[in-house]
Formats: C-alpha cells, structure tokens, sequence
C-alpha cells in the first residue's frame, strides 16, 4: 500500500495567451481566449444539465439553489473585457463529495495579451474529497508510487490537472479538435505557468484540538499596547495573525499565520479542526472508519507558498543541492535540468516548483540517497524555521527568569533590543554587546541547549507572552481573586495566583503544543486513480515539438521560441 504524509490541496496557477486569432477550425477562427470563454458558458449553462465523466467517475454542474451560494455555478463578465467561471461539480453517486473549480481570465488594457487562471484543487479531483492524499497510477502497470508527492511524473500531472480539466470539458462538450492552440500547449506543458499559490495539507496528533487552537490564539492574538497604537504578539515574530470562531460560539475553529516579504506574502500556515469542516461540507456520512479517527484526532495542518514561497523553496532546495552534492558529487548528475536549475534565474512557476520539491525531498539514509515524501521537510521548515513553534512551546518561564539573570553582554543586548531587525539579529547584538557576530552565535547555541530559548527572538516576544498568555488562561475564580488581592493589598496572595497562572500556562504550552508540534506527521494510506495516459499537451494534434519558452517574457511565450525544453524526466 503506497502511504504519504502530505496532501495536494488547492493549486491556483496562471499562464499568458493571445487574444489575437491563433487557430481556426470548422467552428470558425479563434482565440484561445475565446474558445475558453465559449467552453465555460457552455459548462456553467444551466439549461445543458451537463454531466461529464472525470476521472471514471461521473460528475455533474450544481448550481445550487436559496442560500446556497456555496455550491453555486455561475459564469460572469469582468470590467477589463475578460471573466470569472465558478464551477462545482458533484460526484454522481455520492454528491457530498464535490470538485470546485475557478477560471478567471483578465485582459490587459493596451495590447492583446490575457492571463488564465485556474484554481483547482488535485486531490478532489481524484478522490472527491481532500482527507487524505490521493494520485494518479500508471496507467499501463497500475504501479503506485511511494511517497507521491515528489514523484515527477505524479508532480507533472498534479500541477496542470486545472487545464486538464479543460481538456476534458471541450471534449465532452464536442466544441472542436483542440482547445488550446499549439503556442499554448507547449506553455503549459514545459511549466512556464505562473505559481500564485500551491498548498499542501498534513495532519499532525495532538491531545486535545480545541484546547491546541485555543493555545495558538493565545500565543499569538494578545493585543498589547505600542506607544499610541497596537500590535499582536505575533508581531514580535514577523508574521500576521489571525483566528476563526465558532459562529454560535467562542471555540476557536482555525488559526492563520501569514509570513509576508515587505508587502507581498511568502507562506500562509493554517491549523484548523477538519471536524468541523467535514460537518460544514456535510460530508461526515461519506468518510471512512480511518478518516473518521483522523479528523477527531489530529490538528489539520495547510502549508501555502505563495509566488514569493516558490522563489524561497527554489533557495533551500539549491541550497539543500549544494549539501547533497558535496556528499555525493554524482547525485542528480543524470538530470538533463541540472545545471539551469541550479544557476538559472529563479522563477515562481511549475516549473522551477517541480524540481524544489523534487531536490527538497531527497535525504541521505546511513550511505544511500533516497527520495522521500516532501512533506518529510516543509512541514519541519515551517513549523520550526518559520512559525518558530519548537522553540516557543519548549521553553519555561523558569529558564526564562535564569537567562535574564545572567551577567553577560549578549544577554543584556538581548534584553535591551525591543525590536530588532530580523534578518540583522546577530549584527545589532553584536554592536551592542561589543562582541564578535561569532561569540553570539556561540551564544545562542549555548543557551538554546541550556534553556531552550533562542535569541533570535525578540527578548520582547518572550517578556510579553510570560505577561499576556498565563493570565488569559486563569479561571474566572483566579481572575476574581487576583483583582480582590489587588485591591486589598495582599501582596502573597497576589504573587501565588501569578505563580500557579505561569506554571500552569507553561504545563499547557509544553503539553499541548509542544506535544502537537514535535509528533510525527500523520502517515496516511494514498488514494489512486486510474487515469488514461496523458497525451503530450504541447504535441497533441499538432504534430509540433515542446519548446523551451522564454519564462520572464510573458509575451513572447504566447508567439513560441526556438529554444529547447528540457524536461523533467
């Protein structure tokens, strides 16, 4: 049984066409704009009662009815000339489990150039749902492949499924030979596809995931005052923060981290309780015994990269090539890629994406390089390098109290910085302290082994999260008698409160997050369908050659190149 850790889930994507007439065919001459265009009214047509066959598994157009506008089909104009098609299809046999599917397609203003986007998400595609990873066989051996999500072949498919999907339609809806023209396929099958946005979904077991979300809220959405203004906790550790409530209560049901670069965002990490969006999609009655015990279980964990996120997995991935190839100088040699991957100008697209996940998920076991999934390290990076969670749920405020009690420079630069710069951390310390940038990196080396307490964090993060966090999970008892101790000037009763709040919020965050955190990523068995081969896009019915296209001149991609693609084999 092939297993993985990691599910695809949304994918949103964009390639560049021409509006100009590229193709004609007994329908008449078109563009490729135009021939989408018809194919998404006629697919949104409510009078056509289209039912289209995806996958094996027949589907059909909901379009909904009052109130539910979530399961609405709808195709409408947009200002700049182009438009937006909102399609939900569900699965004829069970039509809980349902496919949502957007296409937009914006004009630009001063010459003939559009963009189509798709968003889509692969793993409803294939399974009707997104609880756990799905993949598509071989479909002349039936082989499944472990660990898919790093496969080539399997990321290829996964990350054009939205045009193949259109693929599809057209010809169900027998609209003519081919939907796209020739300069158009070779776009989308060399990748030369913009990246917006590419998410993958894990589940990691905890104890308890109301009280987990309840902590993360707590650890981060503390309002604090900041000279005449406010910021979050979260702020202290360069990200954006944000959580979802229960409408008919206070349970939190889902918290957003948004990692952003200057104003565009790089990563967006959820955790959220699958429980309740299984009962909000109403469907519980179609899931599993197995699926059942991992929503009730385990925290759901999104991973989102966005356009910046791709530019930033295409870095670690060179620099995890560099770590590899050291070791072993052969590695990745028979790659005919290589060389541009590792000294060519990174691009967000499918392209330079496919082969970072690909690089990122090998590993050295004992002597042996072997590939494995690529949630073996995103998920690590991003709830250690980039939420910094590890680090935030180990510490106590007893260690806490010791380091601010050493008698070191460092520690007193440390202390005196309020907000330092994140990315020069090591320099301002070191300016401050009158110590070398490598002493400080000695330092905190040193002090995250003796009290688990890193000090590339603001010093204020860890002061105002030892303020805010134990009193907000007192009881309303504790809060009663704290105020009444105030009051009456009690000072021993007032530091007792205080002192079993802090132990008791340390206990919580040690025990909850930091026993969600530091498990293993759920291992789930892998849903696979039988798909028929896919014909070359940039060949089919062309007779044409797959070309390498010019990825930062967006125009030209629309009107072909000479240069060869190399492809990842």
């Amino acid at each position: 049984m092939s297993e993985e850790m990691i599910i695809n889930d949304t994918v949103n994507v964009t390639i560049v066409m021409d509006n100009m007439v590229l193709h004609s065919d007994s329908h008449g001459a078109v563009s490729d704009a135009s021939r989408v265009e018809t194919l998404l009214r006629k697919v949104c047509d409510q009078r056509d009662n289209n039912v289209f066959i995806i996958f094996g598994r027949a589907h059909s157009v909901e379009h909904g009815g009052p109130g539910e506008s979530s399961l609405e089909t709808v195709f409408s104009s947009r200002e700049d000339g182009g438009w937006v098609a909102n399609i939900v299809l569900s699965r004829s046999d069970e039509p809980a489990q349902q496919v949502h599917l957007a296409f937009t397609l914006a004009k630009s203003r001063t010459d003939s150039r559009c963009w189509l986007t798709a968003e889509f998400n692969p793993t409803t595609i294939l399974a009707g749902n997104n609880l756990y990873p799905a993949t598509i066989a071989d479909s002349e051996t039936g082989e499944l492949y472990d660990w898919s999500s790093s496969v080539p072949k399997v990321l290829k498919r996964m990350l054009r499924l939205g045009f193949e999907i259109l693929e599809q339609f057209h010809q169900h809806s027998n609209l003519g030979a081919a939907l796209f023209s020739i300069n158009a396929r070779q776009v989308i099958e060399c990748g030369d596809i913009h990246v917006v946005r590419a998410q993958w979904a894990s589940y990691l077991p905890t104890p308890d995931v109301p009280r987990f979300l309840q902590l993360m809220t707590i650890i981060n959405a503390q309002t604090i005052a900041q000279g005449s203004g406010v910021i979050k906790l979260a702020t202290h550790l360069g990200f954006e923060f944000e959580y979802f409530t229960d409408p008919e209560g206070n349970e939190v049901t889902g918290v957003l981290h948004i990692k952003r670069h200057g104003k565009k965002p790089v990563y967006s990490a959820t955790f959220y309780n699958k429980v309740r969006r299984v009962a909000q999609m109403r469907q519980g009655k179609t899931l599993t015994r197995a699926e059942l015990d991992t929503v009730h279980g385990h925290v759901r964990f999104d991973i989102t990269a966005h356009s910046e996120g791709v530019l930033a997995l295409v870095a670690a991935a060179r620099q995890n090539l560099k770590r590899l190839m050291k070791r072993d100088p052969h590695a990745f040699t028979n790659n005919r890629w290589l060389e541009e991957f590792q000294n060519g100008d990174a691009q967000p697209t499918v392209w330079w994406l496919e082969r970072a996940i690909f690089v990122l998920s090998h590993f050295f076991d004992d002597q042996a390089l072997v590939r494995r999934s690529f949630g073996k390290w995103l998920i690590p990076h991003v709830l250690n390098k980039i939420l910094r969670l590890k680090i935030i749920a180990s510490f106590t405020s007893e260690a806490y109290h010791k380091l601010g009690q050493l008698d070191d420079r460092v520690a007193a630069a440390w202390r005196s910085i309020e907000t330092p710069e994140a990315e020069n951390w090591a320099d301002e310390l070191a300016a401050i302290s009158g110590r070398s940038k490598a002493t400080v990196h000695n330092r905190r080396n040193k002090w995250l082994e003796e009290f688990n307490i890193d000090i590339s964090l603001p010093h204020a993060f860890y002061r105002d999260l030892l303020f805010f966090g134990p009193n907000s999970l007192t009881s309303p008892e504790a809060r009663s008698a704290l105020t009444a101790s105030v009051r009456d000037g009690d000072g021993e009763a007032s530091i007792q409160i205080l002192q079993e709040a802090a132990k008791d919020f340390d206990r919580q965050r040690r025990k909850i997050v930091g026993a969600t955190v530091n498990s293993l990523p759920h291992i789930m068995p892998v849903k696979a369908s039988v798909a028929p081969p896919l014909k070359s896009l940039a060949t089919q019915g062309s007779g044409g050659q797959v070309r390498r296209l010019p990825v930062g001149d967006r125009r030209q991609q629309t009107l072909g190149d000479s240069r060869k693609r190399r492809l990842l084999p």
